[in-house]
């Protein structure tokens, strides 16, 4: 899977959750704004935030190295 199919799933997992946005935020520690445009795919987000937000909706990401 790639990166951009990653923030896909995690906005969805935002859609199912039942939490306000403004809690998962607060949660993931993502600024209110960063978040918004994550949600309406205006901006992506760093790897780092990424782990913050999947934390935040109970996931897991790793990362593996491919080989060559």
């Amino acid at each position: 899977m790639d990166f951009m199919a990653i923030l896909q799933e995690l906005r969805d997992a935002v859609e199912k959750d039942r939490r306000p946005h403004a809690e998962i935020a607060r949660q993931a520690d993502i600024h209110p704004k960063t978040f918004s445009a994550f949600m309406h795919a205006r901006r992506g987000l760093s790897v780092e935030t990424v782990e913050q937000l999947a934390k935040a909706l109970h996931f897991s990401i790793r990362l593996v190295r491919l080989k060559n």
